[in-house]
């Protein structure tokens, strides 16, 4: 007989296996759905158990990660002092970078108290301004998390908050502008920011013309510091020279210059 244009044959002794045997195919695969429908209730039915254990495991997996990197790195016990305001790292390096580069030179940090709030940073283009402000945040982020930090000393006060303006999330269906990316970002830090956040700003204003970026840039740091005491810790790295040569910020122990 014919079956999807191929040529069978039947013979007393394959009669005899369908006799015996049938279509094994179905009843395996029944056989397979009955073992895991039966499989799904037990798990089910110990559900809560199950997700305990995997949330203990999945800390227990943190935990020994972040001692494993600790080690394997250099890293440094933190400590956390809300006697303090901002943060205070001595020779701090970069976690990813230190492994990338065949040279990294490590930078301290001093904000808050009698160091200023904001800091102003400038410096040649691949100098390291972007990977110092990224240093700042990844060491706070990692102390305040409880891991140890790539740095030989690292004193962490009371941190609410950590606003940055590094990278621009672009993406069409946002529907705006690289530039309206960035003014938002600066515009949630500029309205959530307190006097106990970090805030983090890479080379904000050079999405337009040169004078409107730097009175944007200008107006946020002024912003800022008329706050006085209650301005947040402030990183900016600039290319805007003339922030610093017309003199554009107030002086005062509020403003250093790096």
């Amino acid at each position: 007989f014919l079956s999807e244009d191929k040529l069978h044959y039947r013979s007393a002794r394959t009669k005899e296996l369908d006799t015996l045997l049938g279509d094994l195919h179905c009843e395996i695969r029944d056989q397979e759905t009955l073992l895991m429908y039966q499989l799904q209730c037990q798990v089910l039915a110990r559900a809560s158990v199950l997700t305990r254990v995997l949330d203990l495991a999945s800390r227990l997996d943190v935990l020994l990660a972040l001692a494993s990197a600790a080690r394997d790195y250099g890293y440094s016990r933190p400590h956390y002092s809300p006697c303090i305001h901002g943060v205070r790292i001595r020779n701090g390096r970069h976690p990813l970078m230190e492994l990338c580069a065949r040279t990294f030179v490590p930078n301290s940090t001093d904000c808050g108290g009698d160091q200023g709030r904001v800091k102003v940073i400038t410096g040649p283009n691949s100098s390291g301004k972007s990977i110092y402000l990224k240093q700042v945040g990844l060491i706070t982020f990692m102390a305040l998390v409880g891991s140890f930090v790539p740095a030989e000393e690292a004193e962490i006060g009371v941190i609410d908050a950590i606003f940055t303006r590094i990278h621009s999330c672009e993406s069409i269906s946002l529907g705006l502008s690289t530039f309206m990316i960035d003014l938002n970002q600066v515009a949630k830090a500029v309205n959530n920011a307190t006097e106990h956040s970090l805030v983090l700003i890479d080379e904000f204003g050079k999405g337009t013309n040169s004078v409107d970026g730097l009175a944007l840039l200008a107006a946020v740091l002024r912003h800022w510091l008329a706050l006085g005491p209650s301005c947040p810790h402030v990183f900016v790295a600039t290319n805007f020279l003339s922030l610093v040569q017309l003199q554009l910020l107030p002086q005062g122990p509020l403003v250093q210059y790096l």
